[in-house]
């Protein structure tokens, strides 16, 4: 969806996106690729299923996803920010 908000004067493009739980490094490479990131006022949200930090993970053995490196990386290449939600709750608990 793109757009306007009240009082900025440039487009906003937001994707919603679903990441999948499994085999998320091929979604994440064809988004790397993609000209989607060429966009200067792009907001992708939604349920991207990555960590990048041990705080958004619970449970009792609780280990630190291996592709949070990846996703940093990523991040950090395409000038993207993650913002965290605050509280942080588990999709499963924030009705």
């Amino acid at each position: 969806m793109e757009g306007f908000l009240r009082g900025l004067d440039r487009k906003v493009v937001l994707v919603n996106c679903y990441g999948p739980y499994l085999n998320r490094e091929v979604l994440w490479s064809h988004i790397s690729q993609s000209v989607l990131l060429f966009e200067h006022s792009l907001i992708l949200g939604g349920d991207l299923n990555f960590k990048t930090s041990i705080n958004e993970l619970w449970g009792a053995s609780v280990q630190l996803d291996p592709f949070v490196v990846v996703i940093y990386l990523f991040l950090l290449d395409s000038n993207l920010v993650d913002i965290c939600r605050v509280p942080l709750a588990t999709t499963w608990r924030n009705g």
